[in-house]
C-alpha cells in the first residue's frame, strides 16, 4: 500500500519551509514626485523578529485508495543585523527561537514536536532541537533587498542552507519609484531533487504589484510560476509547493515588513499511475511580533528530583 511520509515543514522557514523568498526589512521612504521609493535600512544590532506559522493538507488518491496528511507548523524566526557594510549592504543572522510541528495521517493520533517540550523529543527532530537559539546561517543582503551571499554557521550544513528556498526570503525592490498598480518581476532559479542522485534547477518568474498604498503601509500582490517544463508527475510531486502567491503589508514608516500572507494549491495528476491524483492545499503567515516565544519546560524526573531531563 502507497504510505506517504509525514510532512515536516523546513525549519529555515518552515522553515521553512517558507519558507518562499520574500521581503522583510525596508528602508525608511524616500518620497519622489511619482511615487515612494522602497529600500532597505539596516541597523547594526537591531532584531526583527517573526512568528511563521503554516498549514498544510495532501489528499491522496489512487483507484479505491485515499489519504489525507495534514501538517502545521509555528515558528519564532530572529533576523539580527550584525554588521552593515559602508555599501549599505548587511550581514544578517538567522536564529530559530522556538519550533513546533504537528502531523498526522487520516484519523491517526498527531506526531507532535515542540522545542519547549522536552517530552516530544523525538529522534527524528533531534537536528532540529540542536538549532534552536543558535545562528544558522550568515546573509549578505544589499539595500535593495538583493540575497548577495549565504554562509552557513555553527555546524549547519553547507548544502542544505544554500538550497533552502525560505533563505531567499526578501523580496528585491526596484530601484524607481513605485506607486499604485506598480509591477515589476524577478527572475530567480531554485534547486529540484529530481531523484537521490539527480538535482535540476527549476526556473521561475515572480510578479509584484503594488495595490495599496495607505496609512504607511505598502500592499504588495505577489505570484509564482515555474518556467521550466516537468514533464515527470514524479518530479511535479516534489515541485508542487514551489508557486506560491499571496500578499505582504509593508510598514513604509517603520520599514519592516508587518505581515504577509502566502498560498499555494495544486493537482498533480497520474503521480502514481493512470487514475491517481495528489492535492496540495498550503497556507503560510510571517507576523513581525514583539512577542516572545514559548519558554523551554523543565521537566523534573520523579526518581531523581533536581535533575533535568
Amino acid at each position: 500500500m502507497f504510505k506517504m511520509r509525514p510532512l515536516k515543514s523546513a525549519l529555515l522557514v518552515t522553515a521553512c519551509i517558507f519558507i518562499f523568498s520574500k521581503a522583510y526589512f525596508v528602508n525608511a521612504q524616500e518620497i519622489a514626485a511619482d511615487g515612494v521609493i522602497l529600500k532597505y535600512e539596516f541597523t547594526p544590532g537591531d532584531t526583527l523578529s517573526y512568528e511563521i506559522t503554516s498549514q498544510t493538507q495532501m489528499d491522496a488518491v489512487k483507484s479505491d485508495f485515499n489519504q489525507t496528511t495534514k501538517s502545521k507548523s509555528q515558528t519564532f524566526r530572529d533576523l539580527k543585523i550584525d554588521k552593515v557594510l559602508p555599501d549599505g549592504s548587511a550581514e544578517v543572522l538567522v536564529i530559530v527561537r522556538y519550533v513546533r510541528m504537528e502531523s498526522q495521517f487520516d484519523e491517526r493520533e498527531p506526531q507532535i514536536y515542540d522545542s519547549s517540550d522536552p517530552k516530544t523529543y523525538l529522534k527524528d527532530y533531534e537536528h532540529i532541537q540542536k538549532t534552536i537559539d543558535q545562528p544558522l546561517a550568515k546573509l549578505l543582503i544589499s539595500n535593495s533587498g538583493k540575497l548577495k551571499n549565504i554562509i552557513a554557521v555553527n555546524g549547519a550544513k553547507e548544502e542544505e542552507i544554500n538550497s533552502d528556498p525560505s533563505m531567499n526570503f526578501l523580496v528585491t525592490f526596484p530601484e524607481e519609484p513605485v506607486s499604485v498598480g506598480y509591477t515589476w518581476k524577478e527572475n530567480i532559479s531554485q534547486e529540484l531533487k529530481a531523484s537521490k542522485t539527480l538535482k535540476v534547477n527549476l526556473n521561475m518568474l515572480r510578479t509584484f504589484k503594488v495595490i495599496k498604498i495607505e496609512d504607511n503601509i505598502a500592499t504588495i500582490q505577489f505570484k509564482t510560476v515555474i518556467l521550466t517544463p516537468i514533464r515527470d508527475p514524479a518530479q511535479e510531486v516534489r515541485a508542487i509547493q514551489m508557486e506560491p502567491a499571496g500578499e505582504m503589508k509593508f510598514d513604509i514608516n517603520r520599514g519592516a515588513m508587518v505581515s504577509r500572507t502566502t498560498r499555494s494549491n495544486k493537482t498533480v495528476i497520474n503521480f502514481l499511475g493512470p487514475g491517481s491524483s495528489l492535492v496540495s492545499n498550503v497556507m503560510k503567515t510571517d507576523i513581525l511580533t514583539d512577542q516572545p516565544p514559548p519558554i523551554k519546560k523543565v521537566v523534573i524526573d520523579p526518581d531523581n528530583l533536581g535533575i533535568i531531563r
